[in-house]
């Protein structure tokens, strides 16, 4: 276990200490009374030179706490400004202790020692922006764009799969919007197929684990949690910040909710800029209270930047008290050469193991409906299947798998058992994780989007579209951005089964109707979500911090 993951407590425990003895009452001689003899002698004689190392120790934390996007002379300032008030409100207090008084000597210390740290620590901030490099490679910095990039699943999660697509290839067109190459080292909280899949397109990749404690940590937690997870947040930040140091990254790129909070004390720590890419809808419905203000603390504190995913995205974080200024709206990119149609024995082998296929639904004249996505109650299959038992004619394909929580897999069972019950019986099949996403797609007639939770984005629904398959999708958070209802697909509302169903009929009786849906669809789908122009803005924002800092 990390030694450094303890120094926030030293520090705090140091400072409750200090605090401690500077308002505890004294005896007549004023020396405090909860030490020894000697040693209270000892630091009465001493006083002003303790007095005057604690706040050039505060200083330099105050100074780092500040932000690098905060000028060094506007940060000097402060930390005069902070700590002289810090030794006022300390002087003030003493008027209520038995035995105390004002000490004008303590105030020339603290203002001393506020001003020797404040400018020891611009002048260290100069020295780095003048290309001062912990391994000396200033030189290298001026060609190349070197990002560490954050995440903290080895699970292959929508915000991975974007992650994956941002950073395979790099190199190439990266110069459009940054002027230079950029080289991306991409570090995992946890091992898994993210890795492997990270791996497999060329893309440096390592695994720095987080521990068990701040692992468990879910959008529900409270205080209790985060605060005994930090220990565990410290110490990966110091793994993290070394790392830093090695590849002599320029930028930190956070690409989920607990890679935000390692990455802003990396950052911070290595004096690096932070750019979030911002996945999540910051809700009562998704996040506790206590994780919202975390999150928002955090990346008002310490991020250059985020990038949303969405406007429903971004409006949820400014309302949960995020800084609007930091924020820039990029959707998720996609390569369209991807989702082509596949040959059709692909095709063949795909509705092969469906079991209307020669099996007990032979005969049925309805159209196959696909919902895909992490087997969860919030994503709505039951919704689904609910749809599907009132419209006899349709049969319905689940793609995915219970990933991550015990509720999950419990809810994955309790789907298994309401396809096998009678008015389904035949008609739906679970087919659990795939690779062949887009083969399954395009064996499906229709599909589905059916959260009953706003949706940060909507990856599937993209997908579909550029798969040329009409979709059904759930009238909530960043879905409004991909579908206009009626022109690039059909919406209904969140979490009702019968308005599902209606939209299923409408779109097995009007093939015309349908085929024009998945036309005008993926036009729009290619136009919006072109990977290279995605990936090119991305950048554009990354490099701009760097530049700016």
């Amino acid at each position: 276990m990390s030694k450094g993951k303890y120094l926030p407590l030293l520090l705090l425990a140091a400072g409750a200490a200090g605090l401690n003895y500077a308002l505890s009452p004294v005896d007549r001689r004023g020396r405090n009374t909860w030490l020894p003899g000697k040693w209270a002698e000892w630091v009465d004689m001493n006083d002003w030179w303790l007095n005057f190392w604690a706040f050039l120790i505060v200083a330099g934390l105050i100074f780092r706490l500040l932000g690098a996007d905060r000028s060094v002379r506007f940060r000097i300032g402060a930390v005069v400004a902070l700590g002289t008030l810090l030794a006022v409100a300390i002087e003030t207090a003493q008027f209520w202790i038995p035995g105390r008084c004002p000490d004008p000597g303590d105030l020339t210390a603290a203002l001393a020692g506020s001003m020797v740290g404040g400018l020891l620590a611009g002048l260290g901030r100069v020295a780095r922006a003048r290309g001062v490099r912990p391994n000396g490679s200033a030189q290298r910095q001026k060609g190349r764009l070197r990002i560490c990039f954050l995440d903290q699943t080895g699970q292959l999660g929508g915000a991975e799969l974007m992650l994956l697509d941002l950073v395979a290839e790099l190199p190439g067109g990266s110069r459009v919007e940054t002027g230079r190459d950029v080289v991306a080292e991409v570090i995992l909280f946890d091992d898994g197929p993210f890795r492997e899949a990270l791996q497999a397109r060329g893309v440096a990749c390592r695994v720095e684990r987080l521990g068990r404690v701040a692992a468990s940590q879910t959008k529900e937690a409270g205080w209790r949690g985060w605060a005994r997870a930090l220990p565990d947040a410290w110490g990966l930040a110091g793994r993290v910040v070394c790392r830093i140091r090695e590849t002599d990254a320029d930028v930190v790129y956070s690409n989920t909710a607990k890679a935000l909070l390692v990455g802003v004390l990396a950052a911070r720590w290595s004096g690096r800029p932070l750019v979030h890419h911002l996945h999540d809808l910051l809700i009562p419905e998704h996040f506790s209270w206590a994780n919202r203000w975390l999150l928002v603390g955090a990346a008002n504190w310490g991020a250059a930047a985020v990038i949303a995913n969405s406007t429903a995205t971004a409006a949820a974080f400014i309302a949960s008290g995020g800084r609007k200024n930091l924020v820039t709206v990029i959707p998720n990119g996609f390569d369209p050469g991807r989702f082509e149609a596949p040959a059709a024995e692909e095709l063949e082998r795909c509705r092969a193991e469906w079991p209307w296929v020669g099996g007990s639904a032979d005969g049925l004249a309805g159209l196959v409906f696909g919902v895909f996505g992490r087997l969860t109650p919030w994503k709505g299959q039951m919704v689904f299947l609910e749809a599907l038992a009132l419209v006899p004619q349709a049969r319905g394909v689940v793609v995915g798998a219970a990933l991550f929580t015990a509720e999950d897999r419990a809810y994955a069972e309790e789907l298994r058992r309401r396809a096998e019950s009678p008015d389904l019986q035949g008609r739906v099949v679970l087919v659990g994780f795939r690779e062949d996403v887009v083969a399954l797609m395009h064996a499906v007639d229709v599909v589905v989007h059916c959260s009953t939770q706003p949706e940060p984005f909507g990856r599937v629904i993209a997908e579909a579209q550029l798969c040329g398959v009409p979709v059904i999708a759930a009238r909530a958070g960043g879905v409004l951005d991909i579908v206009e209802d009626g022109n690039t697909g059909k919406l209904v509302n969140p979490g009702d089964p019968a308005a599902l169903a209606e939209a299923m009929r409408f779109l097995n009786d009007f093939p015309e109707e349908r085929a024009a849906l998945a036309r005008r669809g993926r036009s729009a789908a290619v136009k919006n979500f072109g990977l290279d122009a995605v990936r090119s803005r991305t950048l554009g924002v990354i490099g701009g911090t760097h530049g700016a800092g």
